[in-house]
């Protein structure tokens, strides 16, 4: 059985995050460009968090709730 988009996506949403960092122009000031450990970690968490709910977009779950309404 072929793995589904959200199955893969949420399988590697640790990795996303850790992918989206290491991307990230660090040079610009604020948020993003610092070199804060504690902020980086917060920074990592957040945007793990918006993984986890994009994801959500795919789960086959939640396709029957929307088709009820």
């Amino acid at each position: 059985m072929p793995l589904s988009l959200y199955q893969y996506f949420k399988d590697r949403s640790a990795e996303l995050t850790e992918t989206w960092y290491a991307n990230l122009d660090k040079s610009k000031e604020g948020i993003y460009g610092t070199t804060d450990p504690i902020k980086i970690k917060q920074l990592k968490a957040q945007n793990h968090q918006f993984h986890e709910l994009f994801i959500e977009i795919f789960n086959p779950a939640n396709e029957s709730r929307h088709l009820h309404r």
